[in-house]
């Protein structure tokens, strides 16, 4: 398989900045297993000093940062190339009120003061970066054509917006030298009834003609294992762009701990359909969605292996080999770092199932998802926790501290998992000495593991991350932490008779449809309960 570029992207937009002696020791290890590009994927975390608002408490890269950022992926030998939002996923700029805004995270376009905005971005980031490609987001434009644009104008389909907006980048990009890069949702959803991932069609011309030279739209998809579906979408890009980028991802967004199985069943089925059709500009995507809680060292099996089989190596056991020399730790035994995940999806066949977080933070008495807890699958997070904490003395520093804190997340659910499944049964059953036992057995630990795990998590925060963001965690721990107090204290005075019931306890739980993430596309997820949302 022929590569031009293996680029891999962090997310510093998610509540987590990596720090700069963090990106320059991953720029590193990128380089030396095959990458030869990375992007610091920036909202809002990025200084422009005309708008000192931009990036505000946010953690963001001064320009003194980027500049330094640059200078070491040079010195390597890899290309550190810019990578923004120029439409949509702004809300957290776009609250301090300084630009002009189509809806509540699309900046307004047809508005001068967007393309001001803009040229000011591209201004500043010519002067941090050596690179001339430059990826401009534009995806996921919930909305676009309904918000100010209605208002000013009447209704008008998105497409043509699109259009628009794009050709005045365009002018700007080729003001500073720039080559754009942009995600390509927006080109088939406003066709095909709002979906993205479709079967091989001819693509609409008008939508064709929406794409000026010399910009790439670059397909993401990371959600499937089915070979066919990248090879038809791959087709469908080529109507677009003779050299389309794809894109994939290390699936490590939907908590504390990674799906790394899942992603190289997804990522290989991908770039064999890459190298059927000749796409030579791959990028992986590490993103970070709401919290951006996992450690970038526990998604290392996904990019090693991924950086070998996009280079041509096919032989898994080969792989694995390479992985033990470069990390001195065997394969298999770092791939346990998934293992918090596997209760309830013991073959890692899907992603949309994160127990480790959703059950870290579903409430004792409100737990609307215990309908689905399997209650002998949480008896596995004790092994699981001997099991990481063992690997977690073999691994390099910072992953030390990822294995670390993942030991500590099980020994938490190892308690709690199915704690509020046993609560309701035993309080509905009106068995006082079951409850007593689960506050002696159960809650009382947690009020120590708890603050242990916020520790360990605490530690690997801060040996990757800037401070920023780390407030959230705490609020949101810190929250369980609490509310294991408040239940604990409520239960010993209906155990002692102090009150007559517990309200919430004599709700029924009812079964309901386990609707997936697509159906969720605002910023709230179904398996994120009762947490702080739309980070």
């Amino acid at each position: 398989m022929k590569i031009k570029t293996l680029s891999a992207m962090i997310d510093c937009s998610r509540n987590a900045v990596m720090k700069l002696s963090s990106v320059k020791e991953f720029l590193l290890i990128l380089k030396r297993i095959g990458y030869n590009a990375a992007m610091l994927y920036t909202e809002d975390t990025y200084e422009i000093p005309e708008y000192p608002l931009f990036g505000y408490m946010r953690g963001r890269y001064t320009v003194d940062e980027l500049r330094e950022l640059d200078d070491y992926a040079a010195s390597i030998g890899m290309e550190l190339i810019p990578c923004i939002q120029t439409l949509g996923h702004l809300e957290l700029a776009l609250k301090w009120d300084f630009l002009p805004k189509e809806s509540r995270d699309i900046l307004l376009p047809d508005d001068e003061r967007s393309y001001e905005f803009i040229d000011r971005a591209f201004a500043t980031l010519s002067r941090c970066y050596r690179s001339r490609r430059i990826h401009i987001g534009l995806d996921e434009a919930f909305g676009l054509g309904t918000g100010e644009l209605l208002r000013r104008n009447g209704y008008e389909k998105p497409i043509p917006i699109i259009k628009r907006h794009l050709a005045r980048i365009k002018e700007i990009a080729d003001k500073y030298g720039y080559t754009i890069l942009c995600w390509s949702d927006m080109f088939f959803t406003e066709w095909n009834e709002g979906k993205y991932w479709i079967e091989k069609r001819e693509v609409p011309r008008d939508v064709t003609e929406s794409v000026p030279n010399g910009v790439i739209p670059v397909y993401w998809d990371y959600y499937s294992t089915d070979f066919n579906r990248y090879d038809g979408m791959i087709y469908n890009h080529r109507q677009l762009t003779s050299e389309p980028w794809f894109a994939g991802a290390v699936w490590g967004w939907r908590g504390m701990i990674p799906y790394n199985n899942f992603t190289i069943k997804c990522t290989t089925a991908a770039l064999d359909a890459c190298e059927k059709n000749g796409v030579e500009n791959i990028m992986i995507c590490l993103w970070g969605d709401d919290g951006n809680e996992c450690s970038r060292y526990s998604e290392l099996p996904s990019l090693y292996y991924i950086a070998k089989y996009a280079r041509g190596e096919r032989d898994a056991d080969k792989i694995k080999e390479g992985f033990l020399r470069e990390f001195g730790v065997p394969f298999d035994d770092y791939m346990q770092i998934d293992d918090p995940n596997r209760p309830g999806n013991p073959d890692f066949s899907g992603c949309d199932y994160n127990p480790s977080k959703f059950m870290l933070y579903s409430d004792y008495f409100n737990g609307f998802k215990d309908w689905y807890v399997d209650e002998e699958a949480g008896e596995k997070y004790a092994e699981y926790a001997k099991n990481l904490e063992e690997i977690s003395t073999r691994v390099d520093t910072k992953a030390s501290f990822a294995f670390k804190a993942a030991a500590k997340l099980c020994e938490v659910l190892y308690h709690k998992y199915a704690l509020g499944l046993r609560t309701r049964r035993a309080y509905r059953a009106g068995d006082r000495s079951e409850l007593l036992r689960l506050v002696e057995d159960h809650y009382t630990p947690l009020l120590t593991l708890l603050p242990e795990y916020l520790n360990a998590f605490r530690v690997q925060w801060f040996a990757e991350n800037k401070p920023s963001g780390f407030d959230l965690q705490d609020m949101r721990i810190g929250g369980v932490i609490a509310r294991t107090v408040s239940c604990r204290q409520r239960l010993l005075d209906y155990i002692e008779c102090k009150c007559d019931s517990i309200d919430e306890l004599e709700e029924e739980l009812i079964e309901f449809p386990n609707i997936g993430w697509s159906k969720w596309r605002s910023g709230r997820y179904l398996f994120t309960p009762n947490v702080f949302e739309g980070i």
